[in-house]
């Protein structure tokens, strides 16, 4: 049998500290589950380049665009490299916003020369920047 005289009261002040402790350690622990998710995968890239020549001056690329990112998403043209190094002006639309899914873009561009070679462009979506290019002929 066991002596209630000699078991330890414990305070109603001790236990709402302990509570006042426990709270805080509950809300941080529910919390983190959320915090420590990984964030969603932008998966956007331009797959494929069709190179046409509507004028004499401007080249149109024909873009596909795979957007596995779940979400629409921007691609903002940087800079188009023609062939021989030479930068290509009038970009236009400089931002392509592209749905879910697979889709197609257009951007032409005003060309610097008619020299042949490989255009380099690069594109920045979801906070990367990335490359891809296109033989350019006459």
């Amino acid at each position: 049998m066991v002596n209630k005289s000699s078991q330890s009261k414990i305070s109603r002040r001790t236990v709402a500290k302990g509570a006042a402790w426990t709270v805080p350690a509950v809300a941080l622990a529910a919390s983190a589950p959320a915090a420590s998710a990984s964030p969603a995968t932008c998966d956007v890239r331009i797959t494929g380049v069709g190179v046409k020549y509507p004028t004499e001056k401007s080249v149109e690329f024909d873009f596909t665009v795979n957007n596995n990112s779940g979400a629409s998403q921007d691609i903002t043209i940087v800079s188009i490299e023609g062939p021989a190094n030479t930068v290509w002006s009038n970009v236009s639309p400089g931002v392509v916003p592209v749905p879910a899914g697979e889709s197609t873009a257009v951007v032409t561009a005003d060309r610097t020369n008619n020299a042949n070679g490989d255009a380099v462009i690069t594109y920045r979506v979801c906070g990367q920047t990335y490359t891809t290019s296109a033989y350019v002929s006459i």
